[in-house]
């Protein structure tokens, strides 16, 4: 009897220990995952969505840096600016100049909507 109590103590322990070491392996996402350089592959404003194609053919040069320490880089049709950003979830929030907007993120794509009040999107692909 004490043989098989001690067996499935240990068991429990095991189990524990690895769903300890699992948790945070759910595909959740991290400052560190988020790290690297992400294209703007689509905006949709008034209706309308620009793709990647469409974007390249006026020049639009435009990607967002996430980089160690929570911090970032924002560049915009050539414009970069520095900011800062943080991760809950699926949730990026990037912080510029005291502005907040808070992105979804997808797999290795991540969407900004519009502020409150106003239609739109920008999709930016990690490459």
């Amino acid at each position: 009897m004490r043989k098989a109590l001690v067996g499935i103590l240990t068991l429990l322990l095991m189990l524990s220990l690895l769903t300890a070491c699992t948790a945070n392996n759910s595909g959740g996402n991290t400052a560190t995952t988020l790290t690297g350089k992400y294209m703007l592959v689509s905006i949709t404003a008034e209706g309308e969505t620009h793709d990647e194609a469409a974007l390249a053919a006026i020049g639009a040069d435009s990607f967002m840096e996430f980089l160690d320490e929570g911090k970032c880089s924002f560049t915009f049709f050539g414009d970069a600016q520095e900011g800062m950003f943080t991760v809950d979830g699926s949730s990026v929030t990037v912080t510029i100049d005291g502005e907040g907007l808070t992105g979804k993120v997808e797999g290795n794509k991540i969407t900004f909507d519009a502020p409150d009040g106003e239609e739109g999107s920008m999709v930016f692909e990690k490459k």
